[in-house]
């Protein structure tokens, strides 16, 4: 018999005997049972296959709407369905965190800039988890200026630690580590024509990388570079430092000599550019760290030796400014305590009086190293670095006249990061790059006036790095090459 048949039949006994027991519980469970039997047993075979509860399938999501690529919004919205027949709950999850029961849309609000990814998945009635949930990547860009990238065609080899200046036209950069050795060849870049000159390397100095941001000054018609280090990787492996350098003229392509300094040889030493001298100033060597400096002047082509009478206690990575009549000259490492109050002290040198005045130490910066330091006209900004592990988005406004630090605001300020650089716009320091646990390709605009920091775009930036150079050409900052991975890539940026 028609198990239909069967069904109908049985129901009509089953509400005849519950309704002569004049129970309506009863009769109401077993009117829902026996309704439900009938449907199911009425369906022909290949349809008792598709019934969700009793054989589900596979569940698949679809990310229905996102945020755009690229946004200029710290929050994001997602909206999403389930294709199962049976109803799906759904878990969320964001940059690879923990997965989260959620429902749609999903909304995100106060994102870091940078890359994020979000990623949903369905569980089915019976608790069966999507095996291969979709994930939408997006950049989140709240900085403010463009990038444009930097020609690649007749560009120098790739290499980090090079020296660079801006001439006025063109960025210069020489020297610095290609991942094999110390190289002396370099580049004239044009931003107005994006092209590269190579230049030449007779009479260039002997290949070197320097351990601090500046390895070079412009004079107003030649690069100068000094010390350095090239040969080995260390003190025991044959690591020579240099206590020579050069002086390259962009207009002949050619190199001139130095005179001997008398100094002994160094690296992460502090150097400036007065207007007619190049003042050099403490540094590290195998021998141990340095307080010692000279003064160069090119159209003499002779070096003049400089007063160590109340010159800071300085290490390796200390950082200098000019200042227009005084080197502001601060900060810097021993290798061993950075808890030693004098690596938070300074000192202004005088060249014209062969002097030095100690910089207060109430309210400076903590110690550190691989910071950053530029002038801006009022005041010398000391900005980021690291002791130890511990990274720093601090740092110090000193103004040399009232011998008075202010610290700079951390609201929306960069993350804390080493080896980045640093530049004055006339406005605003601009920071970028460098080490913050990984090499970022985020940066900062700093307002001394108003104390307040801006983003740098993240669109068509440069892949992170640290090593790398940067000069103001009085529109745009030119980053170019760094590591790591060693590159001769770079970016303008233009506020």
């Amino acid at each position: 018999m028609d198990t239909t048949v069967i069904a109908i039949q049985g129901l009509k006994l089953s509400l005849r005997g519950a309704k002569q027991r004049s129970n309506p519980v009863n009769f109401c469970k077993k009117t829902k049972l026996l309704l439900l039997s009938l449907l199911f047993l009425s369906c022909p075979a290949s349809e008792k296959r598709d019934n969700p509860w009793e054989n589900p399938q596979p569940v698949k999501t679809t990310i229905t709407s996102q945020p755009p690529s690229t946004s200029t919004s710290a929050d994001a919205t997602f909206t999403f369905t389930c294709t199962s027949l049976a109803p799906c709950t759904f878990e969320c999850q964001l940059d690879g965190g923990l997965w989260q029961s959620c429902t749609s849309p999903k909304t995100y609000t106060g994102l870091t800039a940078g890359s994020h990814t979000f990623s949903v998945r369905a569980l089915d009635a019976a608790g069966n988890v999507e095996g291969s949930p979709p994930a939408y990547s997006w950049l989140i860009d709240l900085g403010a200026g463009t990038w444009q990238p930097t020609s690649t065609i007749n560009a120098p080899e790739a290499r980090f630690a090079q020296a660079a200046v801006w001439t006025g036209s063109k960025m210069i950069i020489w020297g610095g580590w290609n991942g094999t050795t110390r190289i002396n060849t370099g580049g004239q870049y044009n931003p107005s024509t994006d092209t590269w000159q190579a230049t030449n390397t007779i009479g260039a100095p002997a290949g070197r990388e320097w351990g601090v941001e500046i390895g070079g000054v412009w004079t107003g018609t030649e690069m100068i570079v000094w010390g350095g280090r090239g040969g080995g990787a260390d003190c025991g492996t044959g690591i020579i430092f240099f206590n020579d350098g050069g002086r390259y003229n962009p207009s002949t392509d050619s190199w001139g000599s130095m005179a001997s300094t008398g100094l002994g040889g160094r690296d992460w030493f502090s150097m400036v550019w007065t207007g007619t001298q190049m003042i050099i100033f403490g540094g590290s060597s195998c021998a141990g760290n340095v307080n010692d400096g000279r003064r160069y002047n090119p159209s003499t082509n002779l070096w003049s030796t400089m007063t160590t009478v109340n010159a800071p206690p300085v290490g390796y990575s200390n950082h200098a400014v000019w200042t227009g009549s005084v080197m502001v000259e601060w900060g810097g490492y021993d290798g061993f305590d950075f808890s030693d109050p004098g690596y938070r002290m300074g000192g202004r040198y005088n060249p014209s009086a062969d002097t030095w005045t100690p910089t207060t130490l109430t309210n400076a910066p903590s110690a550190r190293d691989y910071y950053t330091s530029v002038w801006t006209g009022t005041e010398a900004i000391f900005w980021g670095g690291a002791a130890g592990s511990n990274l720093f988005n601090t740092g110090g406004r000193y103004n040399p006249t009232t011998d008075i630090w202010e610290p700079t605001s951390t609201i929306e300020a960069p993350t804390a990061r080493k080896n980045h650089r640093a530049l004055w716009t006339g406005t605003e320091m601009i920071i970028w790059g460098g080490d913050d646990v990984s090499y970022t390709n985020t940066g900062g605009r700093y307002n001394p006036s108003t104390d307040t920091w801006q983003m740098t775009s993240l669109k068509g930036a440069p892949s992170g790095r640290v090593g790398h150079s940067a000069v103001w050409t009085g529109t745009e900052m030119i980053i170019w090459g760094g590591c790591c991975p060693m590159t001769n890539t770079g970016g303008r940026y233009t506020p």
